[in-house]
């Protein structure tokens, strides 16, 4: 990674859609102290995550998410595990929406997160919202399991959160 953006980065786009095709064992680890919000940062358009295959992220950065999107994530297939050691998990900042997969997630924040709020610019807050409709996750966090500031909506799917401060 260089100094300032994230292993995968995109931004001035419509939509990015990644495919983790079937059989492929893929690894990402952000070891740099300044990258930009995530091991994968998708900003100012939709992201949307698809395939079989296993993607493994790690990020060491301050702000470094395994996978950070500013507008609406759609994650419908594949086998995630990732690891953040400062950060969340995963965060689609307007919606992060959960089809299908298989998650492993550990993090020192909230493993699933939607929406953003800083004390500091109460004016840019955004309420985002997790809906979950199939997959099987397993969060281990340090802070909260499932995070959002507007909705958090459970539809199918097999969740475990173990999570030092709030589950959901």
């Amino acid at each position: 990674s260089n100094s300032s953006k994230a292993l995968i980065f995109a931004e001035k786009c419509n939509s990015v859609r990644i495919i983790i095709p079937q059989g492929t064992n893929n690894t990402l680890i952000d070891t740099s102290a300044n990258a930009d919000k995530g091991v994968i940062h998708v900003k100012s358009c939709d992201l949307t995550m698809d395939g079989k295959g296993t993607l493994n992220l790690t990020s060491y950065a301050p702000k470094g998410r395994g996978i950070f999107n500013s507008k609406n994530l759609t994650i419908n297939g594949g086998i995630y595990n990732i690891t953040t050691a400062v950060s969340h998990g995963i965060q689609g900042e307007m919606s992060l929406t959960i089809n299908g997969g298989t998650f492993n997630v550990t993090s020192a924040k909230s493993g699933l997160k939607s929406g953003d709020f800083d004390e500091e610019m109460p004016e840019e807050a955004v309420e985002g919202k997790v809906t979950i409709n199939g997959g099987s996750i397993n969060v281990n966090s340090t802070t909260n399991g499932i995070s959002s500031y507007g909705e958090v909506t459970i539809n199918n799917g097999y969740v475990i959160l173990n999570a030092k401060s709030d589950g959901i």
